[in-house]
């Protein structure tokens, strides 16, 4: 292999945004399920947590390394967390939960997850 084929391949993969390892989202929704109470979510059933828990590679502050290494910050993972749970579309859709009421569940959520963020993190956006 060529020296200026390295340097592009090396160039390419410094290009490449950071992802977070496999089982880090999974290790997301684990954490939050257990630091927060299960009726946070509404979603005790297991059809759903069986194969979230099979990927799970990490602890809560792991998982949250990794995508502060990728660039997200707690509010941005915490919409995520909420998104991807189907009661909670569902009822948004239905207009059986309020806006404010999914706000609000954000909110703990981010505040949880704003906890296991590294310290350099919090004293970039507490400036």
């Amino acid at each position: 292999m060529s020296k200026n084929m390295e340097r592009t391949q090396f160039k390419t993969e410094r290009r490449a945004k950071y992802r977070p390892k496999e089982g880090a989202w999974e290790s997301v929704l684990v954490g939050i399920k257990e630091a927060l109470p299960e009726d946070v979510f509404g979603v005790g059933d297991s059809d759903f947590w069986e194969p979230v828990e099979e990927k799970v590679t990490m602890k809560l502050n792991e998982a949250v390394f990794q995508y502060y290494l990728a660039g997200r910050g707690h509010i941005t993972l915490a919409t995520m967390v909420v998104n991807n749970f189907p009661n909670i579309k569902t009822s948004v859709s239905l207009g059986t939960m309020m806006p404010a009421e999914r706000l609000r569940l954000m909110g703990v959520i981010a505040d949880r997850l704003y906890e296991e963020y590294p310290d350099r993190y919090k004293s970039i956006i507490n400036k």
